[in-house]
């Protein structure tokens, strides 16, 4: 968890974002997801808060709706907040509509936020990349785990050469998010550890006896 927290941090590197893929895929993705693994002890309910606020970016060979950095909640809500302070006339743009969308979507739970779409493109059918989509482009595409073909006709491979920067901010934002949907689960397992009456009493499945006490 403190590798996703500094890895996915505003001031990391653009080689440290990409490595947050990696990350991601073994918490999340993975057939054996760690943080599945883990909460089966603790059967916490995961909950993905995320905003649904989106920016149409020119890409080559399409115009593309993308999240960026919006996704993170926290992020979306300052840029209304310093748009309105400082921006009056370029805050109009955003009607209720859009405002809405900062309240966002609450995932209750691993597979509805990885399918939830951070890119949709103009072409016929209208695609669109989900957050599983881009956290395997980067592990596997993108060679933060290891590299695969860099082109396998998606769209992400297909936009990634002039949209690179800002899929590189999604994630970022994916890792962030996920962070903090983890951090009660990473908090249990510490506070599990401590003796009673500052620890935590969770069922011990093997001897039923609790794992605080």
């Amino acid at each position: 968890m403190d590798q996703l927290a500094r890895l996915s941090s505003l001031r990391a590197t653009d080689y440290e974002a990409m490595l947050t893929a990696a990350v991601l895929r073994q918490l999340l993705v993975d057939g054996n997801a760690l943080a599945l693994l883990i909460n089966r002890r603790f059967r916490m309910s995961l909950v993905f808060n995320v905003s649904t606020l989106q920016v149409r970016v020119e890409c080559e060979p399409t115009s593309v709706l993308m999240q960026g950095p919006w996704l993170d909640q926290r992020l979306a809500e300052l840029q209304f907040v310093f748009t309105d302070r400082f921006a009056p006339d370029a805050a109009k743009q955003f009607d209720s509509i859009e405002r809405r969308k900062l309240a966002g979507v609450a995932f209750e739970g691993r597979d509805d936020f990885l399918a939830h779409a951070v890119a949709h493109g103009d072409g016929q059918p209208r695609e669109t990349a989900s957050v599983k989509d881009l956290i395997k482009f980067y592990a596997i595409q993108m060679g933060a785990v290891h590299y695969g073909p860099k082109d396998d006709g998606s769209l992400l491979s297909r936009i990634a050469g002039s949209a690179e920067p800002f899929l590189r901010q999604t994630l970022t934002a994916v890792g962030r998010v996920a962070h903090r949907a983890l951090l009660p689960m990473a908090d249990a397992i510490i506070l599990a550890s401590k003796d009673h009456p500052f620890g935590l009493v969770i069922p011990n499945p093997a001897s039923g006896a609790s794992l605080a006490e």
